[in-house]
């Protein structure tokens, strides 16, 4: 199997995550993981490390759980220093 390398200054854009409640939210990610929070318009906000923007949360009351055993896209890995 071959090593593969990704080059460093390769970056990801913002993620947009849809929570159904976006209070709850916005504790977890302040409380648990340290980010601050700056409202947009729209009812969204961005969460910030320091100056940089990692996501925009978007509330949307009907949104639904990860299904139980299902695959997609239910993560996102945030980046420390270390």
């Amino acid at each position: 199997m071959q090593n593969v390398v990704i080059d460093p200054s390769t970056q990801i854009g913002l993620a947009r995550l849809t929570v159904a409640n976006l209070e709850r939210s916005l504790a977890f990610y302040a409380d648990v993981l340290g980010l601050t929070s700056e409202p947009r318009p729209n009812g969204t906000t961005t969460l910030r490390a320091g100056d940089q923007p990692l996501f925009i949360l978007a509330e949307r009351s009907d949104a639904r759980p990860r299904p139980p055993r299902s695959t997609g896209l239910y993560h996102a890995a945030i980046p420390l220093p270390t």
